[in-house]
């Protein structure tokens, strides 16, 4: 049989976020989009993620539509999800 396995082994404690330039050039975010966009897929909400950029939760909902927009995604558990596994075939 020509049967194949993949098995991804990654370390939780050593999770790295997606750089800025990668997420921007992937998905043609801006670097306040990508900034946003990579503390989400750090596992933090949107009011924690606005607060360590220094920007107001009307602002951060601003960027997270937007990247909503540039990524096809509605939710951001589905933004989280695209990114995760984007950047870990890359």
């Amino acid at each position: 049989s020509d049967a194949l396995a993949l098995m991804y082994v990654s370390d939780p404690t050593t999770h790295r976020p997606p750089s800025l330039n990668l997420l921007t050039s992937l998905f043609d975010l801006t670097r306040s989009e990508a900034l946003l966009t990579r503390e989400l897929a750090s596992g933090k909400n949107l009011e924690e993620a606005s607060r360590e950029m220094g920007i107001t939760l009307s602002s951060a909902r601003t960027y997270l539509k937007r990247a909503f927009g540039k990524t096809n995604t509605n939710r951001q558990v589905e933004l989280v999800r695209l990114i995760l596994t984007a950047v870990s075939t890359v």
